[in-house]
C-alpha cells in the first residue's frame, strides 16, 4: 500500500510533518522523501541526453537530414520565389534599358561607338552565364540568357536600320527571325544547364514559314502552306524521345497553333473552291495536315490518350473537308452538298469501326470528328423537322377548312409549305445509319440506350420527311404517315427499347393534327390509330409501354367519339354525349386493368376525356347540367374503389354543379335553390362520418353543411322586403338550434342561435326604432345605471353562474 509522503501530508505514523521529534516512522518517510526527489532529478536528465542526441542526429550527415533554415515570422512568400521575382524584374528593366537605347540614343552615337556598344554589350551577356553556370546560379543564367536575346533582336534592328536600310522588311524579318532562332538553338547546344533555351529556340522558329509567305506575298493558299509547313516541321521534336519534355511541349504548342489555323482557313477554301483544280489545290494541304496529325495520334507514344484521340479526330476532319471538297464539285446545290459532307462523315464513321482494330485511340477519335459534323447535320435539319412535327398542329384552329390541292408538302399548316426537301430527308437517313453503326465502336455498350433512341428518332424523322419530299397528294401523304405509325408502334409492342414507342407516340400526334385537314380524314386516321394504341397496349412487355399505349388508345377513341358524331351531321352536344359514354366506359376498365401503371394511365385519360365532353357541352346550359350529372356518376364510381374514396367528394361537387347550371338554364334566381343541394349534400357527408366516428367535433361534420343553408339566405334576407324568407329562414334556425340542444352539439347550437337571433332583430329593428323615438332619453341611461347595480350586487353569483355556463359548453359536442 503506498502513503503519500510529500511534507504537506504529514508522516503516516504521527500524523504529524515529517521530521517531528519522537516519532519512529519520521526518519523512514524522510528517506522515502529523498529518494523521490533523486529518481525525478534522473528522469530529468535522461530526456535532456535523449534531447541532445536527437538534434545532433539531425544536424550531421548522413545521420539525418540537414535543419532548413527556419522561415522568419510573418514571411509570406519563400525564398526562392523572392529570388525568381527580383532576377525577372532585373533581366527585364535591363531589357527596357536597352531597347531605349537603341531607339532614343541610337541617334546620338557616331557609326563606330553603336556598333561597340551594341556588341559588346551583346557578348558581354551573351558570356556571364557561362560564369553564373559554373557556380550553379541557374535561375540568374536563364534570365541573363533572356536579356542577351532582347540585344541579339536589338542588333539584327540595328543592322537593318543603318547597314540594310533598303532591304525590304518582311524579308529581313523573315531572315533575322531565322537567324536568331538557329544562334539560339546553338546557344543551347553549348550551354546545356540553361534549360529554356532551347524550348525558346523551337517557339523563335515557328512564325518563319509564315513570314516568308508574308513576304512573298503568296495569298491565302499560300499561308495555309506555310503555316502547315511549321506545323510538320515541329513534328519531329514532338515525336523524338531523345528531346527534353519542355522541347516536346514548345514543339507541340507550336504544331497545334499553325496547324489548327491553317486546317481551319484551307477548310473554308475548300467549301468556296470553283472548279476540279481548285478543289484539289485545296485538299491537298488538307490531307498533308491530316497525315501529320494521323502520324501524330499513331507515332506519339509518350502522348496522353486524350491528346491521341484529338491527334485522330483533328486527322479525320481535315480528310473530310478534303473529300467532302471534292464530292460538293458532283452536286447541284448546297443543300446536297450539306448531304455530301455528311456522306462522308458517315463513311468515316464506318472506317472508325475498322480503326478500332488498329487502335482504340484512332476509332475514338475518328468516331468523335464524325460524331461532330453529324451534329452540325441535325443542327442544319432541325428547322424543317420541328416545322414538320408541330406545322400540323395549326390545323386545331381550322378544323375541316379543307386542303388546297398539290402536293401534301403544300398544305403542311393552314396556309404553310414545307421549307424542307429531299435533301432533309437524306441527311436524316444517313444519320440514322449512322446511329446504327455507331453501336459497334468500342465502348459503345455504355452508350447503347442513347444511341438506340437516337436511331430510332432520326429514322421517324427521316419517314416523314421523305413522305413530304416525295410529292404525293395530302390523303396518299396522310394515309403513309399513320401506316409509318403504325409499323413504329408494332416495333414497339415487341421490343422493350424506348425509341419506337416514344417516336410512334410524337408522330401520333402529329398525324392526328394533321388529319383535321379534312373531314373523312378525321375518324379515319383516329379509328386505326386507335386500334393501333390499343393493339400495342395489349402486346407489349414493359408496363411503361403499356400504360402510354393505353391511354393514347382511350384518347384516340375519345377524338373518335368527338369527330364521328359530328362528320354524320349530329350536333356538337350529342358528340358531348358520346364523349361522356366513353369517359364513362373507362371507369370500370382502369380498374380492371393491372399492372397500375396501365390502370393510372387510362384512368387519368378518361379524367381527360370528360374534360372534353364537358368543353363539348359548354355552349348548351342544359346539355351541360346532364354531362356534369354523368360526371358525377362517373367520379362516384371512382370512390367506389378502396384507393379512391376521395373521389366522393368530386362527384359531390360535380352534382351540385349539375344543379346549379340547371337552375341557371332554368333562370332561377332564388339563392336557396343553390345553396340547399349544397347543404344536403354536406350534411348527408357529414352525418355519415359522424356515425363511422363519433368523436369527429360538429364544426368539422356539420359545419360547412350548415353554414351552406343559412348564411346565403341570411344575406339575402337584408334586400327581401317580404316575410316568407325571414319565416322560412326563422324555423330552420329553430331546428338547427333545438337540434343542437337536443344533441349536445356546438356547430348547430352557436350557428343556428346565433342565425334566430339576427332574425328576430331583424323583424324587431322597426318597432326598437319606433320606441326609441318616443321614449325620452333619460330613459336608457337610467336603465344602463340600474343594469350595473344590479351586475355588481350580485357579482359572485354572476361569477359562479358563469363558470356552470362555460362547463356547460364544454361538454357540448
Amino acid at each position: 500500500m503506498e502513503h503519500d509522503m510529500s511534507p504537506a501530508a504529514g508522516c503516516p505514523g504521527c500524523g504529524r510533518p515529517v521530521g517531528e521529534a519522537g516519532c519512529p516512522h519520521c526518519a523512514v518517510a524522510a528517506r522515502v522523501r529523498a529518494i523521490d526527489a533523486e529518481v525525478a532529478a534522473l528522469h530529468a536528465r535522461v530526456f535532456a541526453l535523449l534531447g541532445e542526441r536527437a538534434a545532433l542526429l539531425a544536424g550531421h550527415h548522413p545521420w539525418g537530414p540537414a535543419p532548413r533554415p527556419p522561415a522568419r515570422a510573418g514571411a509570406e512568400t519563400s525564398r526562392p520565389a523572392a529570388r525568381t521575382v527580383l532576377l525577372l524584374l532585373g533581366g527585364g528593366l535591363l531589357a527596357v534599358a536597352a531597347v531605349a537605347f537603341t531607339l532614343l540614343s541610337w541617334g546620338r552615337l557616331g557609326l563606330g561607338a553603336r556598333s561597340a556598344v551594341l556588341g559588346l554589350s551583346t557578348l558581354a551577356v551573351l558570356a556571364l552565364p557561362v560564369v553564373l553556370l559554373r557556380r550553379a546560379l541557374t535561375v540568374t543564367a536563364e534570365v541573363v540568357a533572356g536579356v542577351g536575346l532582347v540585344l541579339l533582336a536589338l542588333d539584327a534592328y540595328a543592322l537593318h536600320r543603318v547597314v540594310l536600310p533598303g532591304v525590304d522588311g518582311a524579308g529581313f524579318a523573315t531572315a533575322a527571325v531565322a537567324a536568331l532562332a538557329g544562334l539560339w538553338a546553338g546557344y543551347g547546344r553549348l550551354l546545356p544547364g540553361l534549360r529554356a533555351v532551347p524550348p525558346t529556340a523551337v517557339g523563335l522558329a515557328q512564325p518563319v514559314p509564315l513570314l516568308a509567305a508574308l513576304a512573298l506575298d503568296a495569298g491565302p493558299l499560300g499561308y495555309v502552306w506555310a503555316l502547315l509547313v511549321a506545323a510538320v516541321a515541329d513534328l519531329p521534336l514532338v515525336l523524338s524521345p531523345r528531346g527534353t519534355a519542355a522541347v516536346r511541349r514548345a514543339a507541340a504548342v507550336g504544331g497545334l497553333l499553325g496547324a489548327v489555323p491553317a486546317l481551319l482557313l484551307a477548310a473554308a477554301l475548300s467549301v468556296e473552291a470553283t472548279g476540279v483544280g481548285g478543289a484539289l489545290e485545296t485538299a491537298a494541304p488538307l490531307l498533308a495536315g491530316a497525315a501529320g496529325l494521323g502520324l501524330a495520334g499513331h507515332r506519339g507514344a509518350g502522348f496522353g490518350t486524350a491528346a491521341r484521340v484529338s491527334c485522330w479526330a483533328g486527322a479525320t476532319l481535315a480528310l473530310l473537308a478534303a473529300v467532302g471538297g471534292l464530292v460538293r464539285l458532283a452536286l447541284p446545290s448546297a443543300e446536297w452538298q450539306a448531304v455530301g459532307y455528311l456522306g462522308c462523315a458517315a463513311g468515316a464513321l464506318a472506317l472508325s469501326v475498322v480503326l478500332a482494330g488498329w487502335g482504340r485511340e484512332a476509332a475514338l477519335g475518328s468516331a468523335g470528328a464524325a460524331g461532330l459534323v453529324h451534329l452540325g447535320a441535325l443542327l442544319w435539319c432541325r428547322p424543317a423537322v420541328t416545322e414538320a412535327v408541330l406545322a400540323p398542329a395549326g390545323w386545331a384552329a381550322r378544323v375541316w377548312t379543307g386542303v388546297p390541292g398539290g402536293p401534301a408538302r403544300e398544305a403542311l399548316g393552314p396556309d404553310l409549305a414545307w421549307s424542307g426537301g429531299a435533301a432533309t430527308a437524306a441527311a436524316l437517313t444517313l444519320a440514322a445509319f449512322s446511329a446504327v453503326v455507331a453501336r459497334r465502336l468500342p465502348d459503345a455498350d455504355r452508350w447503347r440506350s442513347p444511341l438506340d433512341a437516337t436511331a430510332w428518332a432520326v429514322a421517324g424523322a427521316a419517314g416523314f420527311a421523305w413522305v413530304l419530299a416525295s410529292g404525293l397528294p395530302y390523303p396518299v401523304a396522310l394515309a403513309a404517315l399513320t401506316a409509318l405509325v403504325v409499323a413504329l408502334l408494332a416495333v414497339a409492342s415487341v421490343t422493350a427499347a424506348p425509341g419506337p414507342g416514344g417516336v410512334g407516340v410524337v408522330l401520333a400526334a402529329t398525324t392526328g393534327c394533321w388529319a383535321l385537314a379534312e373531314r373523312p380524314a378525321t375518324p379515319a386516321v383516329l379509328a386505326v390509330l386507335g386500334a393501333a394504341f390499343a393493339a400495342a397496349a395489349w402486346r407489349a412487355a414493359p408496363p411503361a409501354h403499356r400504360a402510354v399505349a393505353g391511354g393514347a388508345a382511350l384518347l384516340c377513341v375519345g377524338g373518335l367519339a368527338r369527330a364521328l358524331p359530328v362528320a354524320l351531321g349530329a350536333p356538337v352536344t350529342t358528340a358531348a354525349f358520346v364523349l361522356l359514354a366513353v369517359a364513362l366506359a373507362a371507369v370500370p376498365l382502369a380498374a380492371r386493368l393491372r399492372p397500375a401503371p396501365v390502370s393510372l394511365a387510362v384512368e387519368c385519360a378518361g379524367y381527360a376525356v370528360a374534360g372534353w365532353a364537358l368543353v363539348s357541352a359548354a355552349a348548351s346550359r342544359g346539355t351541360l347540367s346532364a354531362v356534369l350529372a354523368g360526371c358525377a356518376v362517373g367520379a362516384a364510381g371512382v370512390a367506389l374503389r378502396a384507393d379512391r374514396r376521395p373521389a366522393a367528394y368530386a362527384a359531390a361537387g360535380l352534382l351540385v354543379l349539375s344543379v346549379w347550371v340547371r337552375l341557371a338554364a332554368w333562370e332561377v334566381t332564388v339563392p336557396e335553390a343553390y345553396t340547399a343541394p349544397v347543404a344536403v349534400a354536406f350534411l348527408g357527408v357529414g352525418a355519415s362520418r359522424r356515425l363511422g366516428d363519433p368523436g369527429i367535433p360538429s364544426w368539422r361534420a356539420y359545419g360547412f353543411g350548415l353554414g351552406a343553408s343559412l348564411l346565403p339566405s341570411l344575406w339575402a334576407l337584408a334586400d327581401d322586403p317580404g316575410w316568407v324568407r325571414s319565416l322560412l329562414l326563422g324555423g330552420w334556425a329553430l331546428a338547427v338550434t333545438l337540434a343542437g340542444a337536443r344533441w349536445r352539439l356546438r356547430a348547430p347550437l352557436l350557428l343556428g342561435g346565433s342565425t334566430l337571433a339576427l332574425v328576430a332583430g331583424r323583424e324587431l329593428a322597426p318597432y326598437v326604432v319606433q320606441v326609441a323615438g318616443v321614449v325620452p332619453r333619460w330613459v336608457p341611461l337610467a336603465l344602463a345605471g340600474t343594469l350595473l347595480l344590479a351586475v355588481g350586487a350580485t357579482y359572485e353569483r354572476r361569477l359562479r353562474d358563469a363558470r356552470s355556463l362555460r362547463t356547460a359548453w364544454q361538454r357540448l359536442g
